[in-house]
C-alpha cells in the first residue's frame, strides 16, 4: 500500500510538470517541499482513509517519527512494536 501511496503522488506531480523546463521542475520541487499540491493531498487522504486502523497508526508513525532513518532501522523498530506482520 505504501508503494502505491508514493507512486500516485509522483504521477500527480509528474503530470503537472510534463514539458516544463528544468528550472520549472526545480521551482516545483521547492514549492512541493513547502506547500503540498491539492491533488496530492486528496490522493493521500483517500489512500489513508482506505487503510485499516493499525495500518493508519503505522503510516503515521512512519510519517512523523522516522524521517531520515534507513528502511532497515524503521522495519526493526516497527517490528519490535507491532510484530513481524508489519513488514
Amino acid at each position: 500500500m505504501f508503494q502505491t501511496f508514493h507512486t500516485l503522488a509522483l504521477v500527480v506531480i509528474g503530470s503537472t510538470l510534463v514539458g516544463k523546463s528544468m528550472e520549472d521542475w526545480k521551482l516545483a520541487i521547492e514549492k512541493y517541499k513547502r506547500i503540498p499540491h491539492n491533488d496530492i493531498l486528496k490522493i493521500h487522504q483517500e489512500s489513508f482513509d482506505a487503510l485499516g486502523e493499525e495500518e493508519k497508526t503505522v503510516s503515521l508513525d512512519i510519517g512523523c517519527c522516522f524521517k531520515g532513518c534507513t528502511l532497515t532501522k524503521v522495519q526493526d523498530i516497527l517490528c519490535a512494536h507491532y510484530g513481524h506482520s508489519v513488514r
